[in-house]
């Protein structure tokens, strides 16, 4: 099971995180800080870093935990809209945008397919997992939706409840 660190100071994104990497076998940590991410114990194989932090940078923290051995692998996750710092991340890490599909994201992990046919969506508050269905049955023709992440996630229950977002 990979270890995954997420730093983001939104916690509706790491909530829906949270939901997509437990959906695909990981065991994840979550921070809102550069501090928490910090002080957090062990080492990471994989840390997902937002590229702002509040007042502080999340390419400097990966630069950290990477040279202190802490974390194995980086990437960053981001709805920044800055050329610039999207390239100076891109010199540490490969980065993903927020709001667009996350399956490339969860390769660079390394993560599993959730179960066939379950549909996961990261959006507008509430994490929804779609369970399996009949052929068709209950949603419109055409390709099946694609997952993204928001920065505020979404889930739908196997049996099709709806619930708040997970809580921490």
């Amino acid at each position: 099971m990979t270890r995954v660190l997420v730093v983001d100071d939104e916690p509706s994104v790491l909530r829906g995180m949270k939901v997509l990497l437990t959906l695909t076998g990981h065991a994840s940590v979550l921070a809102e800080s550069a501090s928490q991410a910090m002080s957090s114990e062990g080492v990471f194989d994989v840390g997902i870093f937002d590229l702002d932090l509040g007042s502080e940078c999340g390419i400097a923290l990966a630069r950290r935990m990477l040279e202190s051995g802490r974390l194995r692998r980086a990437l960053f996750c981001t709805g920044c809209a800055d050329p610039e710092r999207v390239s100076e991340a891109r010199r540490v890490a490969r980065v993903f945008m927020k709001g667009e599909p996350v399956e490339p994201l969860l390769e660079a992990i390394g993560a599993q397919r959730p179960k066939a046919r379950t549909r996961v969506e990261v959006r507008a508050g509430v994490a929804r997992l779609g369970g399996s269905q009949a052929a068709g049955a209950g949603r419109p023709p055409g390709p099946r939706p694609t997952a993204r992440l928001a920065s505020t996630p979404r889930t739908e229950l196997p049996d099709g409840l709806e619930g708040p977002a997970p809580t921490l």
